[in-house]
């Protein structure tokens, strides 16, 4: 749980995906593979989740193209082969949605989702703070199916286990840990105003569609254009919901906002 890094306390990121790279090297060795696994194995999950998601949002065909689009992002595919932290946190926050939606129905899915929820903020930031706006919609428009009486032992549970990864956090790093946590995430010593006028000129865009590449534009439509079907699916709004918050913290940082 405590990170080192040139023999000083490392606080930049919390320790899930650092263990878990830790333990693919345990397996594999010290080595590029070994280091590369992780990413790469869950990677892979992210896609079958994407899949599963637009499933159950959906259809199979949205969820076989959506799963298809991902995979066919060169960004995605990049971080994937690396041994980094992206493709780690990708997979948790999406395997977190995919919980909410498997929890409406099944309220032992509440703790797998509050599980892979900790997870999220335990591998790189707070992102993983952005879910909880989309996950209320999903709960508001899909309604419980199960009686309020189940959920009691999950929540207690979730509860529970909150305060135990707070109080060893508290306890390992100190108070100061939490400060610089939210500091990392929030970037509060980066904003700007977001302009609107210049938006199409910042580095976001232009990392947003090298990244994606071909979808792009076809992206920017469908946007616009998913609008339109509000009327005939509400979980839609979960998407748009999700997508603002993202899209505000992107066009309201400093480093990725300038023009290039």
């Amino acid at each position: 749980i405590l990170l080192m890094f040139n023999g000083s306390v490392y606080q930049d990121h919390p320790f899930v995906g650092f263990n878990l790279m830790a333990v693919s090297m345990a397996i594999f060795g010290v080595n590029e593979f070994g280091a590369r696994f992780p990413s790469a194995i869950l990677g892979f999950g992210s896609v079958v989740l994407l899949y599963l998601i637009g499933k159950n949002l959906f259809n199979k065909s949205i969820g076989i193209m959506s799963s298809l689009v991902l995979v066919s992002c060169v960004w995605f595919v990049f971080r994937s082969r690396a041994a980094d932290l992206d493709t780690i946190l990708l997979f948790f926050y999406l395997f977190t949605f995919y919980s909410s939606l498997k929890a409406t129905k099944n309220s032992k899915w509440l703790t797998i989702l509050g599980l892979s929820f900790f997870a999220t903020l335990l591998t790189k930031s707070i992102v993983g703070l952005t879910l909880i706006p989309p996950i209320i919609i999903v709960f508001a428009t899909k309604g419980i199916k199960f009686k309020l009486k189940e959920a009691l032992p999950h929540v207690l549970f979730l509860i529970f286990a909150a305060i135990a990864i707070l109080t060893i956090l508290a306890m390992t790093y100190g108070q100061n840990f939490f400060h610089a946590y939210i500091n990392t995430g929030l970037k509060t010593a980066g904003k700007r105003q977001i302009d609107l006028m210049e938006i199409k000129n910042s580095l976001t865009v232009l990392y947003l569609h090298y990244g994606i590449r071909e979808w792009f534009y076809p992206g920017i439509i469908s946007l616009i254009g998913s609008v339109f079907y509000l009327h005939k699916n509400i979980l839609l709004l979960a998407l748009y919901s999700w997508l603002l918050i993202l899209f505000y913290g992107f066009l309201s940082n400093n480093k990725i906002s300038s023009p290039p």
